[in-house]
């Protein structure tokens, strides 16, 4: 007799910040114990990004903090640790986004014609190009 496990979240669609720290949840039918965490940045099977390799299942909720793999072909995998036959994944791809904040102008500049200005910024996340508009 075995016990089974359902994702929860991530389920895909979601778009988390780099940096963030989101919860990965799942329910747990059975006496399964401890559970293993994994992710894969291309839409599924091969998972070899660990996340945790055990964490107590009856908590059902994992802190993740959200590494830099930005991309939108994520997804995570929750195992049964001591049984590598009961598992489930995400049902479609989430993302993984950076983040930027504007720094300047920042709303209360006052900026003339002709001058020559510095627009800054600041970034979360391997982001390695930005359109100015």
């Amino acid at each position: 007799i075995k016990g089974a496990l359902t994702l929860n979240a991530p389920k895909g669609t979601e778009s988390w910040e780099v940096g963030s720290a989101e919860n990965i949840t799942w329910t747990r039918f059975g006496s399964i114990a401890n559970v293993k965490l994994e992710y894969s940045i291309t839409g599924g099977a091969p998972y070899p990004n660990l996340i945790i390799a055990a964490t107590d299942a009856a908590t059902q909720s994992y802190a993740w903090a959200i590494p830099d793999q930005i991309g939108n072909q994520l997804r995570v995998k929750v195992t049964d640790v001591d049984n590598s036959l009961v598992f489930d994944d995400s049902d479609a791809d989430f993302t993984i986004k950076g983040a930027l904040t504007m720094t300047r102008p920042n709303g209360s500049d006052i900026w003339f014609v002709n001058d020559v200005e510095a627009i800054n910024w600041t970034k979360v996340g391997s982001i390695s190009l930005v359109k100015l508009e």
